[in-house]
């Protein structure tokens, strides 16, 4: 059996055996909305990982609160991590959710939401493109986000975010 469309004036017959395109939901999602060109699915990626990097932000100014509001006092959920200080943060833990909150919400949150999200999604609405000028780049912006924010966040857990070397620990300082 096979499908047959109808022409309008001036178009040609089409016939497509019926069963010869299977349908891939998996490989039409990917490209459709994971590794898509359009510049209004890239920009609702970039909103939509703002939103996450935004909860995530807030998290780590409540953690910063709670040591400002409650100085060496029990941190309730996140106590057991801070078992060798007695369930207390330390003021290099404290560094480091300090400057963590700030990255995150700068570079992570409000340069992306700005630039990706509404950079992508608006200005070709408003300027009456069909779409961005480099769509694959536009892509691979988004991509690039999303390695840059895995290297933040897994040095964060890591305990390297902050972690300078001091002078006293060069091998130069002992002689």
């Amino acid at each position: 059996m096979s499908t047959v469309t109808h022409p309008g004036p001036g178009e040609t017959t089409t016939v497509a055996p019926a069963g010869s395109a299977k349908p891939r939901p998996v490989a039409e999602f990917l490209s459709t909305y994971v590794f898509s060109k359009d510049h209004k699915v890239i920009g609702l990626q970039f909103l939509f990982s703002t939103l996450v990097w935004f909860l995530i932000g807030g998290l780590l100014a409540l953690a910063v609160r709670w040591q400002v509001a409650w100085p060496w006092s029990d941190v309730p959920v996140l106590g057991k991590l801070f078992a060798q200080e007695g369930g207390q943060m330390s003021p290099e833990f404290y560094t480091m959710l300090f400057t963590m909150h700030a990255t995150v919400m700068i570079f992570l949150v409000i340069i992306p939401i700005l630039a990706g999200a509404f950079g992508n999604f608006l200005i070709p609405l408003m300027i009456g493109a069909d779409d961005m000028a480099f769509p694959t780049l536009n892509m691979l912006s988004y991509w690039v986000y999303v390695a840059g924010f895995h290297c933040v966040w897994c040095q964060f857990l890591r305990g390297r975010w902050c972690r300078f070397q001091r002078l006293d620990e060069l091998p130069a300082a002992h002689h």
